[in-house]
């Protein structure tokens, strides 16, 4: 028997929890710094959200697996947009978007931020937002997405950062409703006043 080391660029899956997609697994594409948002800490979001989903638009900023996003459309967002800037996830998005025929979203290779200074006219519902932890995008994300008003009145924004991160300055028209810890993740769902 020959054994063979095992090459596969793709570290694991995630799995879509709820809605037209429940129970379709996503593969993960092995990158440093990858960390797709826990099916626990997805379900508690969803569960908050659950009264707004529906008929939302969306960004799935940093999307990394694009599992925010494919959760989003699996149980009825109008629409979605990722943007990731690793060309092997956006490439592994990209598959996972053909294989659910998931018309309803666009995905962009590009850095995030660079995207958010394209888009200055478009209003979304609902923004996720997970940066690498590694790296210093949070701030210059929300700097952006609030300087080009990029969510509209009685939006959402979802963010997910290391619990010992001070995410204490946010603009004054964002109140965080919701905040919980798992871990080593702080994640925290903002209204858009």
């Amino acid at each position: 028997m020959v054994t063979r080391k095992n090459n596969s660029k793709n570290r694991g899956k995630v799995r879509i929890t709820s809605g037209e997609w429940k129970n379709r697994n996503l593969e993960v594409p092995d990158i440093d710094g990858l960390r797709p948002t826990s099916e626990r800490v997805r379900e508690t979001l969803f569960n908050w959200l659950m009264p707004s989903i529906h008929k939302s638009v969306c960004l799935d900023l940093f999307a990394g697996s694009g599992s925010l996003g494919f959760e989003a459309l699996s149980r009825g967002a109008k629409h979605c947009t990722f943007v990731e800037k690793s060309k092997l996830a956006f490439s592994q998005i990209k598959t996972t978007r053909t294989s659910l025929n998931a018309v309803n979203s666009e995905v962009h290779n590009c850095d995030a931020i660079d995207f958010l200074s394209s888009v200055h006219n478009h209003n979304f519902n609902l923004v996720f937002l997970d940066p690498p932890f590694s790296d210093d995008y949070l701030i210059s994300s929300i700097e952006s997405i609030h300087e080009y008003q990029l969510v509209s009145s009685g939006g959402y924004i979802y963010i997910e950062f290391n619990k010992n991160n001070d995410l204490s300055d946010l603009p004054d028209n964002w109140s965080v409703i919701r905040k919980k810890i798992y871990g080593n993740v702080c994640f925290i769902l903002i209204e858009v006043v």
